[in-house]
Parts: structure tokens; sequence; C-alpha cells
């Protein structure tokens, strides 16, 4: 998504393609005029249980949630550095420190977005010009891939009061603010974190 002057751009496309990457990033840049933030957050998650799930439905997972974000990350490598500022947040899930045995494949693929967070904080060169990679982790959150649990409001308020601490599950304000955060000059030196944003979970 490119934000100009207050307006929404989409630039859209299937993230488990790697090939149409490069062309998301050369087309936000010639939109834009430049590239200093890269939040992750499109990803696919498929319910089943684990011993019915295929290689096919696992690979697609893997590919979208977890190569994706690394491939885009080299392609912004040489950009942010050379700049001397970049923010890289990838957005995982609390699936990636518990597992789902009905989410097998998308559990699999956060923990690796995590370590892939880890690693590229191994960097040194890249992240001492400036630039930031950090992971946060939403728990249960009122999304348009959950709508099928949660048929009213009330179903929602009964949902968080039975399973997060704070009692209620969480909406896209509760992670916008630690976005900004880690985008921001008051962030610099916050980076390689896997941020829990779960209500307590």
């Amino acid at each position: 998504h490119a934000a100009i002057a207050g307006d929404l751009d989409i630039m859209g496309g299937d993230m488990s393609d790697l090939t149409i990457l490069p062309g998301l990033v050369d087309q936000t840049v010639e939109k834009l005029g430049g590239l200093h933030l890269h939040v992750k957050h499109a990803g696919i998650q498929k319910s089943e249980h684990w011993t019915e799930v295929s290689t096919e439905t696992v690979l697609r997972q893997w590919t979208a949630n977890m190569l994706a974000p690394l491939r885009l990350c080299q392609l912004v490598h040489k950009r942010f550095k050379d700049q001397k500022f970049g923010r890289v947040i990838n957005i995982s899930s609390v699936q990636s420190r518990g597992g789902n045995a009905w989410m097998i494949g998308y559990s699999m693929s956060k923990s690796g977005m995590d370590n892939l967070t880890r690693a590229l904080n191994r960097d040194r060169d890249w992240i001492s010009s400036g630039v930031t990679v950090n992971s946060i982790v939403p728990g249960w959150f009122d999304t348009l891939r959950n709508e099928r649990e949660f048929k009213t409001e009330e179903d929602k308020l009964k949902a968080g009061s039975r399973t997060v601490p704070v009692g209620r599950i969480g909406t896209k304000d509760d992670c916008a603010g630690l976005a900004v955060l880690l985008c921001s000059k008051a962030g610099e030196y916050i980076t390689g974190e896997m941020i829990g944003v779960t209500g307590g979970i």
C-alpha cells in the first residue's frame, strides 16, 4: 500500500507468486518517489488438521508468509542502506509461539518469519546504517480473516472475555500505535524484536 497525499493507492497481487515482487517495489518507488517503510502484513492462513494438510497448501503458505518477506527485504536492502534509513515490520502471529494443530503450515511460517527478523539483525552493516527490522506479534484480532468466528458483536465480546485477559479481541488501532512507533525516529533503537500485541494472551 502506498499512501499518497492522504490517499491510499493499492498495488495488489498474490504474495505466493514471488515473481510479482520486484514489480510491486518498482511501482511503489515510482508512485512515491522513494521507499522508506516496509510493513509485511499480507499472508495466507488455512485451517486443516495437521494429519490432513497437503504439501501444496503448506508450501503456498510458506511462500507468502515467509519467503515473500525475505525476497522483499532483498529488494529494498540496497535502497535502505544507501539512504541510511529504513523500517521493516513483519506482521507475525501469536501462533508463532504456541503452534496450532489446525494451522500447522501457518504457525510454522510465522515462526520462520520471526527467525527472519532475528537473522536480518545479524547483518550489522545493514542495521548500523539506520535500518531496523522488527516483528509485531498480534493475538486474536477482529479481521476479515476471523469474520467466520464472529457472527455478532456479542460473539466478539464472548470470545474476548473467554480467551483474552484484557477481556476483548484486538482491533486494528491496537497494532497501529506500535507500528507508528517502530517506523518513527523514536523507535530507532528498537530492532530485532518480536513484540506481542495480544491483550495478555
